[in-house]
Parts: C-alpha cells; sequence; structure tokens
C-alpha cells in the first residue's frame, strides 16, 4: 500500500490504468503490463473483462483494418490509373523515341504487384494491429476514433 499524508492507500487506486489501458490495447500483453507496473497479470485480465477492453480492442482493430483497406484501395487505383496511361502510350520505336519501353511497362507492373501484396499481407494478418499505428489512431482520452 502507498502512504501519503500519514493514510494508506490501496495499490489499486495508484495504479496508473489508463496507461495500462492504452499499452495494453497497443498489444502488450497482462504478463508484460503485470510486470511493468509490479501487478498480477490476473488483476489486469479481470479489469479488461469488467471493462470490456478486448471488445474495444477488436473496435480499434477493425477500424485501423479499414483505414488500411481504403488506402490501399485508393493506392491500387492510382496504379492502374498509372498502368492504363502506360499501356496507351505508343511504342518506343526509331519515329517515336519517348514511347514506352518493356522496361518502364515491368516497372509498373512491378509496381502493382507489390500493391497487391502489401493489401493480402496487411489485411490477412491476423493481428493487423501495430503499435505505432495505434498510437496515432487512439488516445487514453478517446477523442480520436
Amino acid at each position: 500500500m502507498a502512504v501519503g499524508n500519514n493514510q494508506y492507500t490501496p495499490k489499486a487506486q495508484c495504479t496508473p490504468w489508463l496507461k495500462i489501458k492504452k499499452e495494453y490495447l497497443q498489444g502488450v500483453t497482462p504478463k508484460e503490463l503485470a510486470v511493468k507496473y509490479d501487478l498480477a497479470a490476473s488483476t489486469i485480465t479481470n479489469k479488461a473483462c469488467k471493462e470490456s477492453w478486448l471488445v474495444e480492442k477488436e473496435i480499434i482493430s477493425n477500424n485501423i483494418k479499414n483505414v488500411v483497406a481504403n488506402e490501399i484501395a485508393e493506392i491500387q487505383s492510382l496504379t492502374l490509373n498509372r498502368i492504363k496511361e502506360q499501356l496507351n502510350r505508343p511504342r518506343k520505336s526509331e519515329i517515336n523515341p519517348d514511347g514506352i519501353t518493356d522496361s518502364d511497362l515491368n516497372g509498373v507492373i512491378g509496381r502493382a504487384n507489390e500493391v497487391n501484396k502489401l493489401k493480402s499481407e496487411t489485411l490477412n494478418t491476423p493481428d493487423a494491429i501495430n503499435q505505432t499505428v495505434i498510437m496515432g489512431i487512439y488516445q487514453v482520452d478517446n477523442k480520436s476514433i
């Protein structure tokens, strides 16, 4: 128990629960948090269950996945438009030295494949929540989201 002004304050009242919740929502495990904050992992798990942190974490995860999916869709659209532009250019020749080359086409197609791979890897990851991403989207005071 913590002592302040000659009165005992229960440890739970001094526990930085908002910080713990924020870290939990970022993917830090109850066991890791327990070590960091000198608590029992079961105490953190019980509070998380009681306050539905897992539901909140799922909502945040889904919001992030939607944002990422929309960003990737926009990139795909831009990439496809660029491919169309390239394909509509005349081929390079002696008459048209500024035309498109096989190398140009391969580069554009390669970038399109990279975008598709990014989408697949990002959206099919079991836990697409990235701590850095969450820090920017979710705040302790719940003003974002």
